[in-house]
């Protein structure tokens, strides 16, 4: 009866040493993960920065190409009335007599 007392206690001994040493390699691994984790989190901050950036240059670019087409339309508008005037300029000029009359 004692030697099976000793028995239980030893193994009752055993099993929270080995309850210890499992306890501390989870907290250990633990570490390691979370810093993983931080880094991983770290690099993902960075990264949704970038896209923010990329994400508000690529807006300013759409509105800087919307102001050219405008522009293009406008110049290409302006072209258009340039050649209207000029023609109505060119006639005027031909209807008028080539000397002017002396009184």
């Amino acid at each position: 009866m004692i030697l099976a007392g000793l028995s239980l206690a030893l193994a009752l001994i055993f099993v929270w040493f080995t309850a210890q040493a499992l306890g501390r390699e989870e907290n250990q691994g633990d570490s390691i993960v979370k810093l993983h984790i931080r880094q991983v989190n770290a690099r993902i901050q960075i990264d949704s920065s970038v896209v923010e950036d990329n994400d508000r240059r690529l807006h300013r670019i759409g509105r800087e190409i919307e102001v050219l087409k405008s522009n293009d339309r406008t110049a290409h508008n302006l072209k258009t009335q340039t050649r209207v005037i000029r023609k109505v300029v060119d006639d005027k000029r031909k209807s008028l007599p080539s000397r002017v009359m002396r009184a």
